[in-house]
């Protein structure tokens, strides 16, 4: 999800069911970086995407849990576990490459999709035609910036 809507993964795993309005589209973000909420909408294909994992978790557990994303334990997922599954997932398929005193590789951090996201919708402003200064601050209120600068 981070890849296609700019969440930082704290964010992301601080998500409640309550935060997802899966049959709007939304995302509601609370509390994020600095304390500051937002909302983001999000496309008809994460949204699919989004309504499949709500139907599968649900059945698995046999209830709506509060968390949005769990682990296989039924409970809010962590940070360390998320980035370390991305870089063990990523040296599988070959995005991490094998380093001398890099237990699981160099390559891709799961931080680095937030940034994909940013670019992706600025080279989509490009092909579009759109001035990217007057843009530029849909993308700071989307990633949660402070600072228009920040995102530049």
């Amino acid at each position: 999800m981070v890849s296609v809507t700019g969440l930082r993964i704290s964010e992301a795993i601080a998500l409640n069911d309550r935060d997802v309005d899966l049959e709007n589209g939304i995302i509601t973000v609370l509390n994020g970086k600095n304390g500051k909420d937002r909302i983001l909408p999000v496309t008809e294909c994460t949204k699919n995407q989004l309504e499949e994992y709500v139907r599968k978790r649900d059945r698995l557990l046999g209830y709506t849990p509060d968390p949005f994303f769990i682990s296989d334990k039924g409970i809010r997922l962590t940070d360390c576990p998320v980035r370390y599954n991305f870089a063990l997932i990523g040296k599988m398929i070959g995005l991490r490459t094998e380093q001398p005193f890099h237990k699981h590789g160099v390559g891709p951090r799961i931080h680095d999709l937030r940034h994909t996201f940013a670019v992706k919708v600025m080279i989509n402003w490009y092909k579009e035609g759109k001035n990217i200064d007057q843009e530029m601050l849909k993308l700071v209120n989307y990633l949660g910036h402070q600072k228009v600068t920040f995102t530049y």
